[in-house]
């Protein structure tokens, strides 16, 4: 599609996550758009531009006065659309439920997190303003704990073997998926949350491209997506308008397009998004940190509405 897309002289993006993770996301489209006019060839824009702030130079941070630099190249090619234009979306509300782990589950989370230190020391960047970093090893350990306040583990990564903790975010699915009158939506992060919520609830359903058309007739009571593989391009607001975050995931980019998934043109109901979370824990250090990408996005977008 990059390719034949070369060819035009033309070329049109469109998108309401332009900036992604960081700053650095914005020079492939803005490249594709203006055919490699908006800025140099991207290691030497990144040498010049940015410097990184972990050891394996996946997180970069802009330099002092390159964040209005970039917006300012950026603004003549760019069209941000009017809100009043925008009427046709449905509102949308953000539900928090907070589902804590108690006893043995809390008595394991503590053991991992305390060796590592991890939870107090992310949320010391978030508090601090500094850009969230995590080593290959701190990542691991992130997912652990976030498999714990799910309510499983893996223990033979291989084999795809996982051992059962607790029921909470199960109970808490159910709570909320009978108390209205419309199919739930369900966004997971782990495969053994698939077939936990299958097997609690008989009518749940994987997504799949040929059962698109019978979620959004109606005739699917709940659907279980991963973010990263309904997250784009999908059109699931027919079916419902509740969707639940079963866990989340780190990217703002993957929870904003996913989210967008019901909140679109065409959905005649209130969007309810409903988050699971244990407060105090790793995921909602992880809320926190899609709030603060989110915050950043809609600041580049309202700084190119503004005139230089």
């Amino acid at each position: 599609m990059f390719q034949l897309g070369r060819l035009a002289e033309r070329r049109w993006t469109l998108t309401g996550t332009p900036r992604g993770q960081q700053l650095l996301d914005i020079w492939a489209p803005a490249q594709f758009v203006t055919q490699s006019g908006a800025f140099p060839p991207f290691y030497e824009w990144r040498a010049r531009n940015f410097f990184p702030v972990d050891p394996y130079e996946r997180v970069w941070y802009p330099r002092t006065g390159v964040e209005t630099e970039t917006v300012d190249r950026l603004r003549p090619f760019t069209h941000v659309v009017d809100e009043t234009a925008l009427r046709t979306r449905p509102p949308v509300v953000e539900i928090i439920h907070d589902v804590p782990i108690t006893g043995t589950t809390a008595e394991l989370y503590d053991e991992i997190d305390g060796n590592s230190g991890i939870t107090a020391e992310v949320t010391a960047l978030l508090d601090s303003g500094q850009p969230l970093t995590m080593r290959v090893h701190e990542m691991a350990t992130v997912g652990k704990l976030m498999q714990v306040l799910s309510g499983a583990v893996y223990r033979d990564a291989e084999e795809g073997g996982w051992e059962h903790l607790h029921d909470r975010r199960l109970d808490m699915l159910a709570e909320i998926h009978e108390g209205h009158d419309r199919p739930t939506l369900v966004f997971v992060t782990f495969r053994h949350e698939i077939q936990r919520i299958q097997e609690r609830f008989s009518t749940a359903e994987e997504l799949r491209a040929d059962r698109i058309a019978a979620w959004n007739a109606g005739e699917i009571e709940m659907l279980i997506a991963h973010p990263a593989s309904a997250g784009h391009g999908i059109n699931l607001q027919g079916g419902s308008d509740t969707l639940v975050w079963f866990s989340l995931p780190w990217s703002a980019e993957l929870f904003q397009q996913a989210n967008a998934r019901l909140a679109r043109q065409g959905q005649k109901g209130t969007v309810n998004l409903h988050i699971l979370l244990a407060r105090g824990r790793i995921d909602e250090v992880c809320y926190r940190a899609l709030q603060g990408h989110i915050t950043e996005q809609n600041a580049l977008i309202s700084a190119l509405q503004v005139p230089a």
